[in-house]
């Protein structure tokens, strides 16, 4: 899986770009699967909640309440795109982390005066685009 994390670091930030509403992890899940993203190998429930939960491009969103198989409903969380942050389509490539970027991408990536993470700036900033938005 750990050569496959970059591949689904964007394919999760697109993805979330196209949604209107707010997916769980199941769902999340399912579409990456399902929709020609690229990708090597699957990725786990837990990988994807990890990768989820660490990505600043990504808020977390209510609680959905899901049916269980034996009967019950449980609260599951919802996850959408950043949209304070991420406020255009070319904002997902300046806010992504350099081992999610391509090779030609990661040669336009140089260091953030502000926070110190190597990403690709917005052009004439010495900042990067979450240090600027936040």
């Amino acid at each position: 899986m750990a050569g496959n994390n970059s591949t689904v670091r964007r394919s999760i930030a697109y993805l979330l770009w196209d949604e209107t509403k707010a997916l769980t992890k199941e769902e999340i899940l399912s579409r990456l699967i399902t929709g020609g993203w690229g990708l090597i190998t699957e990725p786990t429930g837990n990988s994807l909640g990890s990768l989820l939960a660490k990505n600043p491009q990504v808020k977390r969103g209510e609680n959905q309440r899901v049916f269980c198989g034996d009967g019950r409903f449980r609260s599951v969380p919802t996850f959408l795109l950043n949209r304070e942050l991420i406020q255009e389509y070319e904002d997902i490539l300046l806010t992504l982390p350099i081992n999610a970027l391509r090779k030609s991408e990661r040669e336009l990536a140089s260091i953030c005066r502000g926070c110190g993470r190597t990403r690709v700036k917005p052009t004439g900033s010495e900042t990067c685009l979450i240090c600027l938005r936040s």
